[in-house]
């Protein structure tokens, strides 16, 4: 009699395993499972939407974009400047006393400092100073920036001279010349 009890007792214990799997799976369906398909439905079909919207919607005239692009890439070519290969000869120096001398500026100091490398191009920097008036100063500095080999000034300091009445002023620039590094790739 005990096999059959506990066959019952076996059968029951199987059914109430069987109950409780059905009533946790058709919990996690109700709770879980069918909410997170309808909430994934809901935005597939908002995709859908908005890829018709992008199909339907007007493209744009990309042409005057392409013009203004083309355009500015002529400029930056026309602006592109074009560096001594090289290390830091006397041309600057050249270009700067004869800019000097063509101005009737007599005394002046040169003098440059130890050139720094970077990966494509070489910097040496140069000091100029020199006494004129304020109107040959603006000329002189107008020439040396953009007559000569590539330049840039990086400081310039104009102080009037005391007691002058014919406007003289001393001029001190730190300009920096640029040249391209032999073998450097550009």
């Amino acid at each position: 009699m005990r096999t059959g009890v506990t066959k019952m007792r076996i059968e029951s214990d199987m059914i109430k395993t069987g109950a409780v799997v059905v009533i946790l799976v058709a919990t996690y369906a109700g709770v879980v499972f069918w909410p997170s398909q309808r909430q994934n439905q809901a935005l597939a079909d908002e995709i859908l939407n908005k890829q018709t919207e992008l199909e339907q919607a007007p493209r744009p005239d990309l042409e005057p974009v392409r013009k203004e692009i083309a355009s500015l890439r002529a400029e930056l070519r026309e602006r592109a400047v074009v560096l001594p290969k090289g290390d830091l000869d006397d041309r600057v120096l050249h270009h700067v006393s004869d800019t000097l001398i063509q101005r009737g500026v007599t005394l002046y100091e040169t003098s440059y400092r130890q050139t720094k490398e970077f990966s494509r191009f070489s910097m040496t920097p140069i000091d100029v100073q020199f006494k004129t008036d304020f109107a040959n100063a603006f000329e002189i500095i107008k020439q040396i920036e953009n007559a000569g080999p590539p330049v840039r000034i990086e400081r310039l300091d104009i102080v009037g001279t005391e007691g002058s009445t014919a406007g003289q002023v001393e001029v001190t620039i730190e300009l920096s010349s640029f040249f391209e590094r032999e073998g450097g790739q550009r």
